[in-house]
């Protein structure tokens, strides 16, 4: 619609007043231009297949549900670039080439930056990431930095899609419009959603189609921090994505950074290898210039000289042979500076060795700080440390650090002495402590650096000493907190979250303590340290108080009557299962448990949940595997129908309506449900879903052994009718199943001319499917009607 505006372009934009008619022309105007905007959007998002629009709460939720609170950790700890370092980068040929639109098909959009552990490969990608959000203007930043000494999700390729997925909506929130967000925010058990790659996956490539003419550059740091199989899995992954990019004209580039090894070839991409780079080794001498303290002249020209010299491109070997030559010389000895750089090996490996034995000071607190960093279940963070760190050194010290009295100084400094400097705090919200850098780990582990401190530190003993720090700890009287009988609130209250930062703050380690002490154990026993002693001596029942206080869901509480064998299934620790079954071989029986699990007993509760570790059913199976006798009629071994079984079981029990027994027997697995039947105090009578029993079920699929079975007990109905009139003799000669139907008719109590709902006979069934050794069979008995009518 074309309106005039009587005025020339001088005055076409001069109005008298709000009341002037060209100005009401003019809002009139932009009104429907307004209108057109957004009706035109709405418009856009429909045709892409989108018919129902998340309104904000629900965006909201989504990118909550995909945030987790270590997501920018990494980045956030690693130190920003020394004054004047990493500007080369952005000079070299190879950078160039990579933004470069006329090269693109050459490279996918792919440029990889590789160097030996230590290099400085984290901080020149994060000044890249700093660079490219300055001078970039036209394109958005997102990236993720891998960290193996952080939780789960810093160290998997799952956390980096969730990140990278929730920053991508988050630069572009136009793109959440078109995600049906009510699918990703919660679980039924009211957790968090439970993640899986391929839908992140799938989730990232729909957004990514919707770029258009837009840009995106993505930086990707520290991939060996992964696992190997991720590393590939995503290298195909962002490849697929360069294709698509191409194909589609979306300026889409990757930049990623990680070691030599694992090495891992790419189809189309640019490489980069840091040592032998000259800027990388001028990085080197700025950062000597700058930060060693070793006088002036030409002995202190001849110490940087040979530091470079030796350096061999590691720029972590050279900090910490700073921080070394520093110490010195604050202590005023700055004529010994030649002769300790001289005692300071070659490579992190030696040098690391050397700072952790050149003396044999607070060994104990060293060790047992190096153990939690290095087999904590999650990282501590500074406050847990310090008191986990205690609870297993100086007890009395422990019963008189009261939080308020430690100030957050006192704590770094212990850390840092009792580490000898290998750790840090991180500076991300979500702080917690870790090594100064992965190679640490990887001397301490992967070369056995840990048993130069002292023999015998292999993984089982260490889980089994943080396993008695938690124990010291669960100790601790939280009487004035918690009194004994008081109830709890609902998990989910205001009250219950008000308690529970009132006992955290004053019992920093209670939680880790609480959550972590029985996988330790499990750690310990898996490494061959037995744990039958603390099976027997666990007070359970305060644990429990303990648990339930931390919990948030109230649903994943347990109750008071809950035992220590069923805590170990749920939270699949199968080592601690094995041990507990040591002493009681038998799983558990119906009679036993029922009163106090959710389920039937916590063999059906492991298997009706999805979450239970295959090995956790295993340990459990094993006894009923063990004393199995051969079942007649078993087409296959019972331990391979038992291992088909696990990894295919369904997701069964109250919540699914389905009966485990009962399906189990529907799909075949008729030597596993024997079993059971034959060493558990089973209810033989449990019907499915459809109303049918297990005799029903075993009859109508010739199920001979569990028939002959069920039959033998006189507490099985054997006429019991599913919701169709259907008995198991009516099951059993439709299919015709003749050993059954004999097995059936030898009761006294089987009715041989019962009739379904539509008044048909086990004769009329055998005779209109056509079996005839069934008919033969009901016709040799005289209670047979033969001439029965439907």
């Amino acid at each position: 619609m074309t309106q005039h505006i009587a005025s020339n372009h001088m005055d076409m934009c001069r109005f008298s007043g709000l009341d002037d008619h060209e100005y009401r022309k003019v809002v009139a105007a932009f009104g429907r231009i307004k209108a057109q905007i957004t009706e035109s959007q709405e418009d856009r998002i429909r045709r892409q297949g989108v018919n129902t629009i998340p309104d904000d709460a629900q965006r909201k939720a989504f990118l909550d549900a995909l945030s987790f609170p270590a997501l920018d950790a990494r980045y956030a700890t690693i130190r920003k670039a020394h004054a004047r370092t990493c500007k080369w980068l952005t000079q070299r040929k190879e950078y160039h080439d990579w933004f470069d639109v006329s090269k693109i098909i050459g490279h996918h959009g792919l440029f990889w930056i590789k160097g030996k552990p230590g290099c400085g490969k984290s901080t020149l990608l994060k000044f890249a990431v700093q660079n490219a959000k300055r001078t970039k203007k036209e394109a958005e930043v997102i990236s993720f930095f891998f960290n193996a000494r952080g939780d789960d999700l810093e160290r998997s390729t799952l956390g980096m899609y969730r990140s990278l997925l929730w920053q991508l909506l988050r630069v572009f929130p136009d793109l959440q419009m078109l995600i049906d967000c009510s699918r990703y925010t919660s679980c039924q058990d009211g957790g968090p959603y439970d993640w899986k790659i391929t839908e992140l996956q799938t989730l990232f490539v729909d957004a990514f189609q919707k770029l258009g003419q837009r840009q995106l550059i993505c930086f990707i740091d520290a991939l060996d921090e992964c696992e190997e199989s991720e590393i590939r899995d995503l290298i195909t992954f962002l490849e697929e994505l360069g294709e698509i990019a191409i194909s589609s004209q979306i300026h889409f580039r990757v930049c990623l950074s990680s070691r030599h090894y694992p090495y891992i070839s790419i189809k189309n991409g640019i490489e980069l290898t840091l040592e032998g780079q000259e800027g990388h080794d001028q990085d080197i001498a700025k950062y000597l210039d700058s930060e060693l303290k070793a006088g002036k002249g030409r002995q202190c020209e001849a110490i940087k000289e040979e530091i470079r010299n030796r350096a061999s491109g590691v720029f972590l070997w050279v900090a910490l042979v700073v921080q070394i030559l520093n110490k010195e010389y604050d202590h005023g000895r700055v004529h010994a500076l030649r002769r300790r750089l001289k005692e300071i090996p070659d490579g992190l490996d030696k040098l690391f060795e050397d700072i952790l034995t050149r003396d044999r000071e607070n060994m104990d607190e060293l060790i047992l700080c190096l153990q939690w960093i290095l087999y904590a279940t999650r990282p501590l963070n500074r406050e847990e440390l310090y008191y986990a760190i205690l609870s297993g050194t100086d007890l009395d010290a422990l019963a008189l650090a009261i939080p308020e009295t430690v100030s957050v100084e006192d704590m770094e400094r212990f850390i840092l002495s009792c580490s000898k400097g290998l750790a840090e705090t991180t500076k991300a919200t979500a702080q917690h402590v870790q090594f100064i850098h992965e190679s640490v780990r990887d001397f301490l582990v992967g070369k056995n650096g840990f048993n130069k401190l002292k023999s015998d530190l292999e993984s089982g003993q260490s889980h089994d000493r943080l396993k008695q720090c938690c124990c010291v700890y669960l100790k601790t009287d939280i009487s004035d907190w918690l009194p004994a009988g008081m109830a709890l609130p609902v998990a989910s209250t205001q009250d219950a979250k008000d308690l529970r930062t009132r006992v955290s703050d004053r019992f920093p380690f209670l939680q880790y303590a609480t959550q972590s002490v029985l996988s330790h154990a499990d750690r310990a026993e898996q490494d061959n340290v037995p744990q039958a002693d603390f099976v027997e001596d666990f007070a359970i029942g305060d644990w429990i108080k303990l648990h339930n206080l931390h919990e948030k869901y109230q649903i994943r509480r347990f109750k008071s009557t809950t035992t220590l064998l069923s805590i170990s299934i749920k939270k699949s620790l199968s080592n601690l299962v094995r041990t507990q079954l040591a002493r009681r071989p038998r799983p558990g029986t119906m009679t036993e448990y029922f009163q106090t699990e959710r389920y039937l007993a916590p063999l059906y509760a492991a298997l009706a949940d999805s979450k239970t570790s295959s090995d956790t059913l295993r340990v459990l199976l094993n006894p009923i595997i063990e004393r199995a006798d051969d079942i007649e009629s078993r087409d296959t071994p019972l331990s391979a129908a038992i291992e088909t079984l696990i990894e295919n079981r369904p997701k069964v029990g109250p919540s699914g309506g389905e009966n485990f027994f009962t399906w189990a027997l529907s799909h075949g697995y008729d030597a596993f449900v024997y079993c059971l039947l034959s060493n558990g105090d089973i209810d033989h009578n449990l019907r499915n879903k459809a109303g049918q029993s297990l005799l029903s079920i075993a009859a109508k699929n010739g199920h001979e052994a569990v028939v002959k079975l069920l039959l033998s007990r006189d507490d099985v109905y054997p006429n019991a009718e599913n919701q169709f009139g259907l008995t198991p003799l009516l099951s059993a000669a439709e299919n015709g199943h003749e050993a059954v139907v004999k097995l059936l008719l030898s009761r006294d109590n089987v009715d041989p001319n019962a009739e379904n709902q539509f008044g048909l006979a086990p004769l009329l069934l055998a005779a209109a499917s056509g079996y005839k050794a069934v008919v033969k069979l009901l016709l040799s008995r005289d209670d047979v009607d033969p001439n029965a009518e439907n």
